[in-house]
């Protein structure tokens, strides 16, 4: 049984590092039923979950990713699994559950600093700062998120973590268009998509930060911005074969450009294919958004 166990690891961690996300779960899965992961293979299995859409197994494996950090000693571990797990409660607006991760995270990162100086001053603290600088955004307070997301990102570059800063620096462009300050926000995200396309962010930061993009396109009534960051998302779905939570997204956001452009029967083929991709994974938003195009189609008509 052990000889299997590490057999399914070793084949868990190359689908992962490939990005063949359904193998890396299936894998890291059938280890897992046959002994208990440690922290970094726990992370990889809640990331290759995320990847494909399956939320409650990603947020169940963070979980155990930071009891099994906490077990080994690793704070940064421990606070990073922390990240993971506010961030996914902020986006689906649990603001009280994700707050008490963030607050655990901060804790576990200041307790373990008595006997460390590095945990002082870690890329971990950046993460976390990221986070409650997203609930700030949530609350709908655009200067403290920018200003936090800012902090982030300065926090994402002193250590050359290029997905935070990438991450941080998209979120401050969102904050400052909402706050009206569009041409300094518009450069930020057009600084992040040179980021995104040469292939600097790792794929679990890569596919939220292109839908919120685009998000802030629309939100800007940048029609013009918004295809060029959809082509690019379309891009980037297509070279992950087997990825599945963004390429429902993708065709959507082509409907929205195609509707306003007024090819209605081109959109409406775009929807069909949102809610065949939303379809293969489990309940998503995404489905409301694409019924919502149909609708709006049918208005128009």
């Amino acid at each position: 049984e052990s000889s299997s166990l590490v057999a399914a690891v070793e084949r868990g961690r190359d689908a992962f590092a490939r990005g063949a996300w359904r193998a890396a779960f299936t894998e890291l899965s059938a280890a897992d039923s046959l002994g208990p992961l440690d922290c970094d293979d726990l992370a990889l299995l809640a990331g290759a979950a995320h990847l494909l859409g399956e939320t409650s197994a990603s947020a169940a494996a963070w979980e155990r990713a930071h009891r099994a950090a906490l077990d080994a000693g690793d704070a940064r571990g421990a606070a990073r699994a922390t990240f993971w797990l506010s961030l996914g409660l902020l986006v689906r607006r649990n603001i009280a559950h994700a707050t008490g991760w963030m607050a655990r995270g901060v804790r576990v990162l200041d307790e373990a600093a008595a006997d460390s100086e590095v945990l002082h001053d870690c890329v971990e603290r950046g993460y976390l700062r990221f986070t409650e600088a997203l609930r700030h955004a949530v609350e709908r307070d655009a200067v403290a998120a920018e200003r936090t997301f800012a902090d982030a990102a300065a926090i994402g570059a002193r250590f050359d973590d290029r997905n935070l800063v990438a991450l941080a620096r998209h979120a401050q462009g969102r904050a400052l268009i909402f706050s009206g300050d569009r041409a300094r926000g518009a450069t930020l995200l057009d600084e992040t998509l040179i980021a995104l396309e040469s292939g600097e962010v790792a794929a679990l930061f890569v596919g939220d930060i292109y839908c919120s993009a685009v998000d802030a396109c629309r939100e800007m009534y940048d029609l013009t911005r918004a295809a060029e960051w959809t082509a690019a998302l379309d891009r980037w779905c297509e070279s992950q074969s087997d990825q599945i939570v963004y390429r429902g997204m993708c065709a959507i956001h082509r409907a929205e450009i195609v509707r306003l452009r007024g090819e209605w029967n081109d959109a409406a083929a775009e929807l069909d294919r949102a809610r065949e991709w939303f379809a293969r994974q489990p309940a998503h938003f995404g489905v409301g958004l694409a019924w919502y195009e149909i609708g709006e189609i049918h208005r128009l008509r």
